[in-house]
């Protein structure tokens, strides 16, 4: 007995059907994942994340930058002060050493997705988005765990819009190296999406990361720099360095722009107020978003207005406070801190 057209058409689908259903239970899963451990066996920010898990209605600021936050902010320091002004916070840092845009946002989110109950300020070490990979591995999980799909868009639309208006694809395809190279970038933080979103190869990570909130660092969040001292040389170059610098302020693009307006709008539907920091250093420029002029910029990258903040002998280099220097460090921030609130 020959077999009927709809027999013969169900047995045509069934390869795809069984391949829809794989795809969409492997996508399912992998969502799942992400959302039950979203930093699983991210170095620094897995143990930070669990420790604040656990006491998240115990803080109300938190500091989120890089590691001129990590190691510059010592939360004792600042809510000492804060609580001798008749300000007292408890403050939690959650810097980790290079965590530019958009990975800090990334972060944020799930902090507010833990609905602190007493979290009041929030501050954002300003940059603009970080778009290439530069000597880090795209694959690491450092890299990808960050790219969900509006953190991914939002590096493409740097690549491929950087002035707001999207390079033409013959550019990007032919054109000259520098277009070529956004191109290949932007394919690569797509493929990194879906990898993170299938969670191809990070399902030991999550299972290897369950148990890791019995390991999370106690305390505040701060770490030390290593280096404690310059070389002589490093000192005398710093101070040639420091002489001739000019601070001059610098715009963010288009999509850095968007991915600050995003994240200050989630910290305010969270019930908490953004105050951007530009920290204090001899590299880049400092940034006051034009499009935010009710958040407070705490800006001490003009040497010649923090002379106290330059010191040789409370710096690592040119980057990064040493340990004397985040105790210093962390006092003027309270006080500006404490300035701006009552302002």
């Amino acid at each position: 007995m020959r077999p009927s057209r709809k027999e013969t058409t169900f047995k045509a689908l069934r390869p795809a059907a069984l391949a829809l259903v794989f795809f969409a239970a492997l996508f399912g899963a992998g969502s799942l994942l992400a959302r039950v451990r979203p930093l699983a066996n991210v170095p620094v920010a897995w143990e930070k994340f669990a420790h604040f898990s656990a006491h998240s209605d115990d803080y109300d600021v938190i500091f989120v930058g890089t590691s001129r936050v990590y190691r510059g902010i010592i939360p004792a320091r600042f809510d000492a002060i804060t609580a001798a002004a008749g300000v007292p916070t408890h403050s939690f840092n959650f810097g980790i050493d290079a965590m530019r845009p958009p990975e800090d946002g990334f972060i944020i989110d799930q902090l507010l997705a833990l609905h602190p109950r007493k979290l009041r300020w929030v501050f954002i070490e300003l940059g603009p988005l970080h778009t290439e990979f530069g000597e880090r591995d795209p694959e690491s999980v450092r890299v990808v765990h960050w790219h969900d799909w509006p953190r991914t868009v939002l590096v493409c639309r740097g690549l491929l819009a950087p002035k707001g208006r999207l390079i033409r694809l013959r550019s990007l395809l032919f054109g000259n190296a520098n277009d070529r190279a956004r191109f290949r970038h932007a394919l690569t933080h797509l493929r990194l999406c879906a990898m993170r979103t299938l969670n191809l190869g990070r399902a030991r990570a999550v299972l290897d990361s369950w148990d890791a909130a019995k390991s999370a660092p106690l305390g505040d969040g701060f770490a030390t720099t290593p280096v404690q001292r310059m070389t002589p040389e490093a000192t005398a170059e710093y101070l040639r360095d420091a002489a001739a610098r000019t601070p001059r302020r610098s715009d963010l693009d288009p999509a850095s722009c968007l991915a600050l307006d995003r994240l200050v709008a989630g910290i305010r539907r969270a019930g908490a107020e953004p105050i951007f920091i530009n920290s204090p250093r001899l590299s880049g420029s400092p940034i006051h978003p034009a499009n935010h002029p009710g958040v407070p910029v705490l800006d001490f990258m003009d040497q010649r207005a923090w002379p106290e903040l330059y010191a040789p002998e409370i710096r690592s280099d040119s980057t990064h406070l040493n340990a004397l220097g985040a105790d210093v460090y962390s006092r003027v921030v309270a006080r500006r801190f404490i300035e701006a609130t009552r302002d």
